[in-house]
């Protein structure tokens, strides 16, 4: 491999600490670096990557696309012979975890509503389909309940599990 396709590569990281200089070929792919990245994390820092796919990398103020190589990625004027590229990393959770938490916290709400608002019109009409002879707490899912009330006593088991009752 020649010497000229080879480019080294500095990572910095949100609070001013480098991962690296590393040397990688121009034909390296912005997912390796990425792979690289989550395997040579610092340990002890506050925000840790759990995969590639929470890693951004920013070259030049473009974020860098994972099929993209280093090459496509280098910056034409400006380099300096010798010179350690900079990338920055940030690192960005899946956003999947938090909506799914937000989606149940919010289910607890409506539960925690029927529970303080048993003469909502709302209230009334569940307990007439789903639990006729009995109070919300102890309500059963049913034989074919709706996608609604299934999702509502989740939010209600959310609420017996972590609530606080004075």
């Amino acid at each position: 491999m020649p010497e000229e396709d080879l480019v080294d590569i500095k990572f910095r990281l949100y609070d001013g600490s480098d991962i690296g200089p590393f040397r990688y070929s121009s034909a390296a792919t912005v997912d390796m670096l990425k792979q690289r990245i989550v395997s040579d994390w610092p340990k002890g820092k506050t925000v840790m990557p759990k995969s590639a796919n929470e890693v951004k990398l920013i070259s030049s103020g473009k974020i860098l696309e994972n099929n993209k190589t280093v090459g496509q990625c280098k910056v034409p004027f400006g380099d300096i012979a010798g010179g350690v590229i900079i990338m920055h990393v940030v690192v960005q959770p899946s956003l999947a975890k938090s909506k799914a938490a937000m989606n149940l916290a919010h289910l607890a709400m409506q539960a925690w509503r029927l529970l303080k608002n048993p003469n909502s019109h709302c209230a009334k009409i569940l307990k007439g389909i789903y639990f006729p002879n009995q109070d919300f707490i102890n309500a059963k899912k049913g034989n074919q309940p709706s996608w609604m009330w299934s999702s509502i006593l989740e939010g209600r088991d959310l609420l017996l599990r972590h609530g606080r009752w004075k």
